[in-house]
């Protein structure tokens, strides 16, 4: 088997994404708007950042008066597309665990709670890790999308993680409480 040099290996992998469609761009605005007021219940209604990276969607919001460098508040949500033809509740329950398992493996987290909806394919987390000023409270939750639910992936099932993190001081209860009701009331209905 020849070898290739690693310069040549690094150039190839080093290939710039391709531009994002218009209608692709269309979508993710689309999916800034509709998730914008989500953040906006958690405190945090401006976009800050949004990218495209192997697929999966990701949009950070922060407070009208914090930026991503600063921040001591912020909403993250990663939207996931389920490739076509692959099982989609397999796939979910997958990100469900995989994403579980990183948190529960991380050294510096003190303190994890979570509840698993494994017939729903869904999650909801709490969690606090770091020190000082680095110190970061977190409540999240993990669930499926359906066809049509998100503009970005289109006609297609998706897993979606959305993220409340606060540095320093230690999230409300209140703030705990909401996102428990806002994402997992459906589940915990048929239960």
């Amino acid at each position: 088997m020849a070898v290739r040099s690693l310069s040549r290996l690094s150039l190839a992998q080093a290939q710039p994404a391709p531009a994002p469609s218009e209608p692709q761009k269309q979508a993710v605005q689309a999916d800034i708007l509709n998730f914008a007021r989500i953040a906006a219940g958690f405190g945090c209604p401006k976009p800050a950042w949004a990218d495209v990276n192997n697929g999966v969607l990701t949009i950070e919001y922060v407070p009208d008066n914090e930026d991503l460098r600063s921040w001591k508040n912020i909403v993250t949500v990663k939207i996931t597309p389920i490739p076509d033809g692959v099982p989609r509740a397999a796939t979910a329950n997958y990100y469900v665990e995989k994403i579980l398992t990183v948190l529960r493996a991380a050294r510096k987290i003190e303190q994890l709670v979570e509840e698993r909806y494994s017939g729903d394919n869904a999650a909801w987390f709490v969690y606090t890790m770091g020190e000082g000023e680095k110190r970061e409270h977190s409540v999240g939750a993990i669930m499926l999308s359906g066809p049509g639910e998100l503009r970005f992936p289109g006609q297609r099932w998706s897993v979606v993680m959305v993220q409340r993190q606060q540095r320093g001081e230690r999230l409300d209860d209140a703030w705990i409480t909401l996102s428990k009701r806002m994402f997992m009331a459906a589940f915990e209905k048929r239960a």
